[in-house]
């Protein structure tokens, strides 16, 4: 709630006190970017973000050298860019797991399942063999998709015209 307020009161000050924000000495303004960027890229927090592995730091140096850089405009809109590519890679990937011993199969969920998974599983539903024996478990799923629920609920409708057994366990 404060970052809004603060948002809003900033988009106020920029339209309504144009001449007086003009008066404000660059100095001044330098000094607290130094101060506010020192807290935010305090050598503690180096070692926090390295600590929670290459899929945080990578964001993290990618902003900061830009900011250095460049300025700090570009560097907000290339470290959200980078850090929203890293969500997309990180949410596409391993959101299932298959299974396979002799004729049985378990399709495990570990996450939340959106429309970007369905081709993969629409691929694994579609390998699946004649006669198999599915289990799906969908207990760790907090989200699922529309698409995604229906596309399972099509796999267990046809299923036994491949002789396919399914049992599908929800929460």
């Amino acid at each position: 709630m404060s970052g809004f307020f603060h948002g809003v009161l900033l988009i106020v000050a920029v339209v309504l006190l144009p001449l007086y924000l003009n008066k404000i000495p660059l100095a001044c303004l330098a000094s607290i970017l130094l101060y506010t960027g020192y807290k935010l890229a305090h050598p503690k927090e180096f070692k926090k973000i390295f600590a929670e592995g290459w899929k945080q730091w990578v964001p993290f140096l990618v902003t900061v050298a830009v900011v250095v850089g460049v300025d700090l405009l570009w560097g907000i809109f290339v470290g959200t860019l980078v850090g929203l590519i890293f969500v997309v890679i990180t949410n596409y990937s391993s959101v299932f797991t298959v299974f396979k011993n002799g004729n049985e199969i378990l399709i495990k969920f570990q996450k939340d399942v959106t429309f970007l998974h369905k081709m993969q599983l629409k691929e694994a539903l579609r390998k699946i063999p004649e006669g198999a024996e599915v289990f799906i478990d969908t207990t760790k799923v907090h989200f699922m998709d529309h698409d995604i629920h229906l596309l399972i609920q099509e796999f267990v409708s046809t299923a036994h015209e491949r002789g396919i057994e399914v049992d599908l366990k929800k929460k």
